[in-house]
């Protein structure tokens, strides 16, 4: 909470209360994260500055929100996956100026957006993940044929990439605390 210059990057969130949590924090990076199971939140932002939200897989968080914003400013949502959750991306008194572009928010229950809107480059398809494998990660891979692997930014990938030095085990993923800071 209050935090300031932090970055989030590379994490497995699974099967957790919520994701991450960024409250009161400025200069705040979440970038590549695969983020799903959550019973509540995949991100959470509140009341927040200068907060970049890039390359992330937000799935099957089907209690609550992929993405939720409250109150944030300089706000950057970025080529992320937020699929299969209860509601996709929601912003509520986020200031005008926010850029939402490049994700792929799809398959939402109730809604893709809410309180903002796609922007540039957005799309809402199927991502097409690998489906299969010993672990979350395997399973968010994408196939090969995925319409999102060169559909972000500037001809990039849309979403979560498994880090180079990513143990290829299948053990029980790391357990954060909610991700709070």
């Amino acid at each position: 909470t209050g935090v300031s210059n932090v970055t989030v990057r590379d994490i497995y969130f699974d099967n957790n209360y919520a994701g991450i949590f960024a409250i009161k924090a400025t200069n705040v990076t979440l970038q590549n994260n695969l983020i799903v199971n959550q019973k509540q939140n995949g991100v959470y932002v509140y009341y927040g500055s200068s907060v970049n939200v890039l390359n992330n897989t937000i799935d099957r968080n089907v209690k609550m929100r992929g993405v939720y914003v409250y109150k944030t400013g300089k706000l950057v949502v970025k080529n992320n996956l937020v699929t299969n959750n209860y509601s996709g991306v929601y912003c509520y008194s986020v200031p005008s100026g926010y850029v939402m572009t490049y994700n792929d928010v799809w398959k939402n229950t109730s809604k893709n957006y809410s309180g903002c809107k796609a922007g540039t480059g957005s799309k809402a398809v199927d991502p097409k993940y690998a489906g299969v494998g010993a672990d979350e990660m395997e399973k968010h891979e994408l196939q090969s044929s995925s319409p999102v692997m060169t559909a972000g930014e500037n001809g990039t990938r849309m979403g979560w990439t498994r880090p180079a030095d990513a143990p290829d085990v299948t053990a029980e993923p790391i357990k954060l605390v909610n991700g709070v800071f």
